[in-house]
């Protein structure tokens, strides 16, 4: 009975893989180098073009690519290129040595080569359980992705990857980055390949930063030129819940710099449409590198905390983000000067009353009041400006008109005038 139930069992799946086996046999190459192009393209939100070189594909080795190119679709503004200023002529200045470019513009990230080998069966049971590796930018990526307790699981390792050739980084962050990447991860994956925990090892050693124009927030200070900056090795763990990376003990300290970063990055949920960023970076420069950037000018803009260091907050969604540091305080207002404290050798001094003198008698004989039954009348001003032809009763001529002690009409005139009604 066994034997009848293995074999009804057995020749159904025996089909099923010469089935496969028949599909992938008799599928062109160059169709399904194209299929994976697009898959890849797809995974990268179509934001570079795929193109290899060489296509491999066996049932025992899995699937293999040579010389895997990422163009990139977009282009950079001219804000976020380098362009501060161009570079120094002396071969021996910090720039030429690190080779860092006069701008940033996006660049292909070339793969040299990229392998997957599947567990077939896994497949058939429509998971994926198997491994994969990459070599590029002088290092690999090695790693298997299996599945546990219904969630699918990534452990991943990273060696010797060159910053400055990790293009995909730089592309992201624009700007140009020296030094070398090595970590570790551990990641969960829950429906639909979503990322639900784990956590991100990282470990970079002599890490420079290049010339980079960063732009700011302030209307007053739009853009910040960073020099080139000496960041030494930067350690730290990202750990991850529910789509929500949190920084932990990340920090580093360098020659010119010393780093530490707290806070969260949100990933995109249904309820969340974009990535939120809510960071605080702390950036303690070196004395000798404000004195030979001729950087302190920086803390006349961003507060400068007790241990020297300043603080950057990077907030907001993806597309809209906010960066800029805590502000300066006002030292511009004087300080309240201190009270003299009283000498003990010196006697207070006595009390003197002030001499009364009689007051100086007036010059300028005061001119006797305006009879109360005389009310001036003022026109009320028309518009915003006083009319040239309106006359000012408080002046002391007019005030004289109006008690009659100046008769405005000469009596030659007024003779005159009456004369010729008289007629």
């Amino acid at each position: 009975m066994k034997a009848i139930l293995l074999k009804l069992l057995l020749f159904p799946l025996l089909g099923l893989v010469a089935l496969v086996v028949f599909i992938f046999l008799t599928l062109p190459e160059d169709k399904l180098q194209l299929l994976v192009e697009r898959n890849v393209e797809k995974a990268l939100d179509h934001e570079y073009r795929v193109e290899m070189d060489g296509f491999d594909f066996s049932l025992l080795s899995g699937v293999r690519l040579e010389r895997v190119m990422l163009s990139p679709r977009f282009t950079a503004s001219e804000d976020d290129k380098l362009g501060t200023k161009p570079l120094p002529d002396d071969p021996e200045a910090p720039e030429n040595q690190y080779f860092c470019p006069a701008s940033v513009d996006p660049v292909p990230m070339i793969i040299d080569s990229l392998w997957v080998d599947p567990s077939w069966f896994a497949l058939l049971g429509g998971k994926f359980d198997g491994s994969f590796g990459l070599e590029a930018a002088g290092g690999s990526i090695a790693g298997s992705l299996g599945s546990s307790d219904g969630e699918d699981l990534l452990e991943a390792s990273i060696e010797s990857v060159a910053l400055q050739r990790f293009t995909l980084l730089r592309n992201k962050l624009g700007m140009h980055l020296v030094g070398q990447l090595n970590g570790a991860a551990e990641l969960s994956f829950g429906e639909s390949m979503s990322l639900s925990g784990g956590f991100l090892s990282i470990d970079m050693r002599n890490v420079v930063l290049c010339p980079k124009r960063v732009a700011m927030t302030n209307p007053n200070v739009p853009f910040f030129d960073l020099p080139l900056t000496r960041m030494g090795n930067i350690k730290g763990r990202v750990e991850v819940k529910q789509r929500r990376l949190e920084f932990k003990d990340f920090q580093g300290e360098g020659e010119d710099m010393a780093l530490q970063v707290q806070g969260s990055i949100q990933l995109p949920t249904p309820n969340i449409p974009k990535t939120r960023y809510d960071l605080r970076i702390n950036l303690r420069p070196s004395e000798q590198w404000l004195q030979d950037n001729d950087m302190g000018i920086l803390f006349t803009i961003c507060r400068r905390f007790e241990d020297g260091s300043l603080q950057i907050v990077v907030s907001g969604e993806a597309g809209a983000l906010k960066r800029d540091c805590i502000k300066a305080t006002n030292t511009n207002t004087p300080a309240p000067r201190p009270a003299a404290a009283p000498s003990a050798r010196l006697s207070p001094a006595p009390s003197v009353e002030p001499e009364l003198t009689p007051p100086a008698p007036k010059l300028v004989e005061e001119q006797p009041p305006v009879p109360s039954g005389i009310e001036r009348k003022t026109r009320a001003p028309i518009g915003p400006t006083k009319r040239t032809y309106d006359r000012d009763l408080t002046r002391p001529s007019n005030a004289a008109e109006l008690r009659g002690k100046i008769d405005p009409v000469p009596d030659e005139r007024r003779k005159k005038v009456l004369g010729v009604y008289n007629r």
